[in-house]
């Protein structure tokens, strides 16, 4: 969903956040901000991506036709054999529009091993894909760990391996899913609460940044 100027200003009025405060948590320039409110500016995803993010934090949900809403939070789970496939149905579909996708504790053998088959896997690999330009979407994995096959629309970052802990959570746009692989069952815990979607993304930003990326050569022989 396109995001609009008037959207926006709504979503700031009903969040109780002025331009001078958007500015400032944003970290973009008051004319910049002025000027893509009022449209005279053309669209840039990233500045509307942050926008977006500081606006789901504070408990905000666009809807279709400019309209906004206080967003009431949700808990479910999902489990089943076809869990998996429901959550990237579910992450597809919230972020295809534009979105931020912080992904940590992965191994993606497990993610291959519960897959509901390579078919499966590869479409949702390739409408991905297809969005790559619309999202930010990053993945931390274990020190060392060369298994990954999504680098066409993922950037992969390693965690040295005594800070790694295998329990992987999904942070998507204003959604957060921990998943739970134990012996063949999978079990997923889904939360949309907007404040503590930002909240995980934050600590993601803080690990990311003091992590690094996998070495060249060696990503390159074992793709």
């Amino acid at each position: 969903m396109r995001l609009t100027g008037p959207q926006i200003e709504a979503a700031m009025a009903l969040a109780g956040i002025t331009r001078e405060v958007m500015s400032v948590e944003a970290k973009i320039a008051k004319k910049t901000l002025n000027d893509t409110l009022s449209g005279k500016t053309a669209y840039r995803e990233e500045t509307i991506r942050k926008i977006r993010g500081i606006l789901e934090g504070r408990g905000i949900e666009f809807l279709p036709d400019d309209g906004v809403k206080r967003h009431i939070g949700i808990m479910d789970r999902i489990i089943g054999s076809d869990a998996l496939k429901r959550l990237f149905d579910d992450v597809y579909e919230t972020v295809k529009e534009g979105g931020d996708l912080c992904v940590s504790g992965v191994d993606e053998k497990l993610f291959a091993k519960f897959n509901v088959s390579e078919e499966e896997a590869q479409i949702h690999r390739a409408r991905m894909t297809a969005i790559k330009d619309k999202i930010k979407f990053r993945v931390l994995l274990r020190e060392d760990d060369y298994y990954f096959r999504n680098d066409s629309y993922i950037e992969y970052r390693w965690v040295p391996k005594q800070f790694f802990y295998q329990y992987p959570i999904y942070v998507y746009n204003n959604k957060l899913a921990f998943i739970k692989f134990e012996s063949n069952n999978l079990e997923i815990l889904r939360i949309t609460v907007p404040s503590m979607a930002s909240a995980f993304r934050a600590q993601f930003e803080f690990i990311w940044n003091y992590s690094k990326p996998p070495t060249p050569q060696l990503s390159k022989d074992n793709k």
